[in-house]
């Protein structure tokens, strides 16, 4: 992360950033994402509205398909917020492309 320090835009300065979290139970989980959320403001970035916390000891297919959900979700979120800080051209036609895909 220092080596972000010198950049133009510091740290997380302006980015998207998609939060997940998995523990052995939802609790440790969930408070994972929760102090993940701290670290990346106090890095200046804005975490996505919707975080993935996952209990990584259940292996049932309603569960692996619901966490399949959940990333899908913050994966078009953090396009999103790129999309929303852009202002034209190749970029963002990609970012069009995959927001279309899914």
């Amino acid at each position: 992360m220092e080596d972000l320090s010198k950049d133009t835009r510091p740290y997380f300065d302006g980015r998207s950033v998609g939060l997940v979290a998995a523990g052995a139970g939802m609790q440790g989980a969930v408070t994972t994402l929760g102090m993940l959320r701290d670290i990346t403001h106090a890095l200046r970035g804005s975490p996505t509205p919707f975080g993935v916390a996952f209990n990584s000891a259940d292996k049932s297919e309603a569960r692996l398909a619901q966490t399949d959900d959940h990333l899908h979700l913050l994966a078009r979120q953090v396009v999103e917020g790129v999309r929303s800080s852009m202002t034209g051209g190749v970029l963002q036609n990609a970012v069009e492309s995959v927001l279309e895909g899914r």
